[in-house]
Formats: C-alpha cells, structure tokens, sequence
C-alpha cells in the first residue's frame, strides 16, 4: 500500500482527496514511464479536463470519517508528468452527521486544490494526488487534513478522451500506500484529524474519479 504528499488542514478536502495520475502504456510490455501524452508524444496541447466523483469516503484509523455525496473538479495538465485541479464536494458530513464546510463555503461543501503527479513503479504507475493547506470544520470542530493518497493505475489503457480512476482504502488504509521504482521503496501517508488540535492519524480515501480531457492522451 502507497500514498503521496496531501496537505489538506481540512477534512473536507481529504475528500476532494484525491492526487497525482500515472498511468501505463497499453503495452503490458513496456515499462511504466509516469507520463500523459498527446499523439505527438508530447504534453497534450488542449491541457484543460473535467472531473466527476462519486460518493467519496476519508477515514482514518482511529474511526474517524467523512463523507461527501458527488464532486466536480476542473484542472489542467502543466507538464507530461504533472497536473492540478480545484475540486468541489457536495453533501459531506461526519458519520454523526455533522455537516463539514471549508472557509467560505457554504454547509456540505468542501472546496480545495491540489497537485497531481504521474509517478512510474516497476511494473504499474501510480496517480499521486496532493493537496493545498486548508481550513475547515464539521459541527464546529476543525478539520485537518496532511499527506497524500496513491491511486493504481489501470494496466492497460490506449489513446483516449475519458478514462476512469478508482481509489480504495479500508480502516484509514489506502490501497496502495507504498510503491518502488529504481529499486527503492516509496511510502507516503494521508493523515486525518476531525478534532481541531486531535492527533493526526493515518487516513485513507475511497472514490471513484471520471476524467475527460479535451483531446486524446494516453498513459505511459
């Protein structure tokens, strides 16, 4: 198990948890490169995309959740490896049913940006996803969020406009929280606290992320 750098001081935004893609070639053959490319092998041109989620869950392991119903994100792709995305979920509360909010936002959402980077294994690559410091509460305690989630990605993909991600964790564990590349070893964690100055805690997310960009790109 694996996961990256997320820097999220609120809950709410482990929610738009999500981080960095990488994906590999549709040749189960060829070695994972942790890149996105357009058919001219190059950063896509047309670098803007879309984001839908589904019902998205952070939990860390001292039992600790947030659930959030949907979200939309919009982002741009800023280098072959490298992306961002500002994320809004809708209907989140705590599983006592205390709405969570970040600054500014109205009761259920949660709004947030962070990074995403392609990162390469020996055998898959890995969507990274990291994000920007913010401020949140649910039923007036403080949300933080800090770390970052690794998503697998799928083995096999061609040049495509709509590809879709799945992150998945259990018991604030992700699914994968470690990988290794070059024959060295990378872990990173996602840790959660819903009790304003409470101990940070290993954490997880779980959702699925629908991606369309606006022109072909193909995972290497």
């Amino acid at each position: 198990m694996r996961i990256s750098h997320l820097q999220f001081a609120s809950a709410a935004c482990v929610l738009a948890t999500i981080t960095v893609f990488a994906l590999t070639t549709g040749t189960a053959s060829a070695a994972p490169k942790g890149e996105i490319v357009n058919r001219s092998g190059k950063a896509p041109v047309k670098d803007k995309f879309t984001s839908e989620y589904g019902e998205t869950l952070v939990e860390n392991v001292g039992g600790a959740r947030i659930e959030c119903r949907l979200g939309r994100g919009k982002g741009t792709v800023t280098s072959t490896t490298t992306a961002t995305e500002t994320v809004t979920f809708e209907g989140c509360e705590t599983s006592t049913h205390e709405s969570c909010h970040t600054e500014e936002a109205p009761a259920g959402v949660v709004q947030g940006e962070f990074k995403i980077a392609w990162l390469p294994s020996e055998e898959r690559s890995y969507l990274s996803m990291t994000f920007a410091q913010h401020a949140g509460e649910c039923g007036g305690d403080s949300l933080r969020l800090v770390g970052t989630a690794l998503v697998a990605v799928p083995v096999e993909h061609e040049f495509n406009t709509r590809f879709t991600f799945t992150a998945e964790q259990e018991g604030g564990f992700q699914e994968p929280t470690e990988y290794e590349f070059d024959k060295k070893l990378f872990t990173d964690t996602l840790k959660l606290s819903l009790l304003g100055p409470g101990k940070l805690e290993q954490a997880g997310i779980s959702t699925t992320q629908k991606i369309v960009f606006e022109e072909e790109v193909e995972f290497l």
